[in-house]
């Protein structure tokens, strides 16, 4: 006998549907960059159809959540912001407004009200993750502003130290705004979009300059990305991603389990003192890579995820998302700086790993076939692994 689907498997057939949602929300729409929290809420950025651009927010939240639409809804009032919310068949609470009245954000979006508005409507929003993160370019496309819900006391002292490093954005903002930050605008764009084997090449160079500029680090700074590195270490991204998918996809749920118990059990056969530790990016990828045409300039940039590690983890991120040639120009880089190259075993693990942390990016950004996606990743993880 067939189990009926969980609450929360048909919450997110109702977000994903295009047709649905646009009703729900009263114009076209669909959902990207999802958070979801089983059988509490799910919530996901509202994007154009037609432009593909960041409109709004919404999120589905389970009865007993209905203070929180209420604190939510009261609050946009006050502010004169728009955000409705109604009953769905199944009981669930379904809230959308605009960017500004984003539950977690919006507190610290306000204050950039008229530079938000505006960027949305010069299609200026360069990423939007609901209660999380909005980045905009704005003044006459000179520079770029990120609004963070959560506070990082570190996150001057931790930029200026890496730009001591690297080539980065010129942090232009005094760091008093612990929730803002405002950046120059460089490069044309990223090596997701410009990436060739040449710039690759370089971007290999500069990730192992950042890697040898842990012995520069400030003695504060070097103690909070160490510590940062730790609960780094002791994260288990298959674990977190297979609980999600216990109430979505019970199959695909075993499947993820099984994949990354093998990517664990590889690791504690072999799991030896790292290298050295380095200044790890933490996220490091060709999106992370800002480029200049004219002259080939490059950039480093986002450091969220920064912290102090083996430096296999950064070489294997990369290499997760990078075909084969992009892949060997990297590593060529990277060894033309000084950086010591782990085995070939190694860099299969780190990229195993570095996969396994990304593997519900489909259902994150709301793919209709994300199921077939993330079961197609677990293939290509276990030819991965060593």
């Amino acid at each position: 006998m067939q189990q009926s689907p969980s609450l929360t498997r048909v919450a997110l057939d109702t977000v994903l549907d295009r047709t649905r949602l646009s009703a729900m929300c009263g114009v076209p729409v669909r959902a990207s960059r999802l958070r979801i929290k089983p059988d509490t809420s799910i919530v996901m950025a509202l994007v154009s159809v037609d432009a593909g651009t960041p409109v709004g927010w919404a999120r589905l939240l389970w009865p007993d959540s209905r203070g929180k639409a209420d604190k939510a809804e009261h609050w946009a009032g006050r502010h004169a912001l728009r955000l409705s919310s109604t009953e769905t068949d199944n009981g669930l609470i379904f809230q959308h407004g605009e960017l500004l009245t984003d539950a977690k954000l919006g507190a610290y979006l306000v204050g950039d009200s008229a530079a938000i508005t505006k960027a949305q409507h010069d299609d200026a929003i360069l990423r939007y993750n609901p209660a999380r993160r909005l980045v905009y370019r704005s003044d006459e496309d000179t520079t770029v502003t990120r609004i963070a819900a959560q506070a990082d006391p570190m996150d001057m002292s931790i930029h200026k130290a890496i730009a001591d490093i690297v080539a980065t954005p010129t942090r232009l903002d005094d760091g008093r705004n612990l929730h803002r930050s405002v950046h120059t605008l460089v490069g044309d764009g990223d090596l997701t979009v410009f990436g060739d084997i040449s710039s690759t090449y370089d971007a290999g160079e500069m990730l192992a300059e950042l890697h040898r500029g842990v012995d520069t680090l400030p003695p504060l700074v070097a103690a909070e990305l160490q510590q940062r590195g730790n609960v780094f270490a002791q994260t288990e991204p298959g674990a977190t991603h297979a609980r999600v998918l216990d109430y979505l996809s019970p199959d695909l749920a075993a499947g993820v389990r099984d994949v990354a118990g093998k990517i664990t059990d590889d690791r504690a056969a072999h799991c030896s003192t790292p290298r050295h530790t380095a200044l790890l990016h933490g996220d490091a990828s060709p999106d992370q890579v800002l480029f200049r045409h004219n002259d080939g300039a490059l950039w480093l940039t986002d450091f969220d995820r920064t912290h102090l590690g083996d430096p296999v983890t950064d070489l294997g991120t990369y290499l997760s998302v990078v075909d084969q040639p992009i892949g060997e120009a990297f590593l060529a880089g990277y060894a033309a700086a000084g950086g010591a190259l782990p085995s070939e075993t190694d860099i299969r693990r780190a990229t195993a790993h570095a996969m396994l942390m990304r593997l519900a990016e489909p259902l994150r950004a709301a793919e209709p076939d994300w199921e077939q996606r993330i079961n197609e990743e677990l293939d290509r993880i276990k030819e991965v692994l060593p």
